[in-house]
């Protein structure tokens, strides 16, 4: 193996150790690493082998960062989503525990003044609707509303 290519395989590793380590990637870095091999910026950025590997791994690390940062960005926006369902769903829950006691109270008004009868007649044609009430328990429990007979 020939003196360049041993120099090239060093400045590759320290290239790929710098972007493991997301240290930014720049000539002086380089220096900083490696001053055995380079002590001026130029040294880097003029013979064509040397530069196209600092200019490959240098846009390979933006490439990287850009990625990285979309998906910040996006497990953010992921979060925010779930947090504004999670609000929705407590909101949704409270508005059916309000319907459900409210169907409640309904219910016993109309059984007070004798038109249960005529409610129960109604839904013998909507028995999904009132499995549904009796599955959310909108329907007081002391008597089964299928033991009721219009």
């Amino acid at each position: 193996m020939s003196l360049p290519d041993q120099l090239l395989r060093k400045l590759g590793a320290v290239l790929e150790k710098m972007l493991l380590d997301d240290e930014n990637i720049t000539t002086r870095n380089i220096i900083g690493h490696l001053p055995e091999m380079f002590r001026h910026p130029t040294d880097i950025t003029r013979p064509p082998g040397i530069r196209e590997l600092y200019l490959s791994a240098k846009e390979r690390q933006q490439n990287i960062r850009r990625a990285a940062a979309k998906l910040k960005d996006s497990k953010n926006t992921l979060s925010a989503k779930i947090e504004t369902q999670a609000k929705k769903i407590a909101s949704l829950e409270a508005d059916l525990q309000l319907l459900v006691a409210s169907h409640k109270a309904m219910y016993a008004a109309v059984g007070e003044v004798g038109a249960l009868k005529a409610w129960l007649a109604f839904f013998e044609r909507h028995q999904d609707s009132l499995d549904a009430l009796t599955r959310l328990k909108a329907v007081p429990t002391r008597s089964s509303p299928k033991e009721i007979k219009p």
